[in-house]
């Protein structure tokens, strides 16, 4: 037995299956109009090019939608559609991407049950639950106090910066630039290595909010740091805004985020584990 998710829609049902197959990936095998379909001589022309049939393929599990007429349209409730990942890092990135023009009813944090947790509504009008299961390795029970970690860059300060495109903004920035490419999370991230000793992040702007309204492109700066939970009580005395506490991700570091004066969002991260990007998803291109 197979249970799918079927969602209706009032004729945003296209705009809704590409915005998701752009944030969960998978395959969109059938974005199938009523006007190319056997019903299309019952149906009125100006359906035409509204989606009798939309297939979102992710693994095992299928999410289908179509649109409705306006009398058999009713706004979801009632029901979540609940994704549960093992990293709570991609969790809260697809959250914060459903959250774009949506409505965040729960933010996305730790709960008693889940290392990461958030309920929110699309701008669709499709709410849903992201959660996710699994405890990132920590070395800190040990004492151990790491200075790398195969998943990150050298640097002490990684600029992470947001695109429409990853994959079109990592090879122009070789090309142009001359950097290299460390490392390849899906097709929505990239680590790459500066002459010089220096690095970057590349992300998919749908999943990197954007920080400054004068600054598109701009998401986010990260240092590494020793001890990340003194570095946040320090920041937290001096009055720093602090959006989101010390956490483990599955990647083996230990972050926090805060915001300075200005608005700019910072990023402080601590290795706490020194692990292979290929068991969190990612691909090392560069020693």
């Amino acid at each position: 037995m197979r249970i799918s998710p079927h969602l209706t829609f009032d004729g945003h049902c296209k705009a809704a299956f590409l915005v998701y197959h752009r944030i969960f990936g998978g395959d969109l095998t059938t974005m199938l109009t009523y006007g190319d379909s056997p019903m299309a001589s019952q149906i009125d022309s100006t359906w035409h090019d509204r989606i009798a049939h939309a297939t979102l393929s992710l693994g095992d599990v299928e999410l289908t939608g179509a649109d409705v007429p306006p009398q058999d349209y009713g706004r979801p409730q009632g029901f979540f559609v609940t994704l549960t990942l093992d990293s709570p890092a991609r969790a809260e990135s697809i959250f914060n991407a459903l959250a774009i023009e949506g409505n965040v009813h729960l933010p996305f944090r730790q709960t008693f049950w889940s290392p990461g947790f958030g309920v929110v509504v699309d701008r669709f009008g499709v709410p849903w639950e992201l959660n996710s299961t699994h405890e990132p390795p920590n070395s800190l029970a040990n004492g151990n106090v790491l200075d790398s970690n195969r998943s990150m860059p050298e640097a002490a300060v990684i600029p992470e910066l947001g695109y429409d495109d990853v994959s079109e903004a990592v090879s122009w920035l070789c090309s142009t630039f001359g950097f290299k490419q460390r490392l390849l999370i899906g097709n929505h991230r990239a680590q790459l290595s500066i002459p010089n000793g220096g690095a970057l992040v590349v992300t998919q702007r749908a999943l990197a909010p954007v920080v400054q309204a004068e600054c598109p492109s701009c998401h986010a700066i990260m240092v590494r740091v020793q001890d990340v939970d003194a570095h946040r009580q320090h920041a937290a005395q001096r009055g720093a805004k602090i959006l989101s506490l010390p956490r483990d991700y599955p990647y083996g570091e230990r972050q926090y985020s805060v915001e300075d004066l200005a608005g700019h969002r910072w990023i402080f991260s601590q290795s706490i584990a020194d692990v292979d990007p290929a068991s969190w998803g990612g691909k090392l291109v560069e020693g």
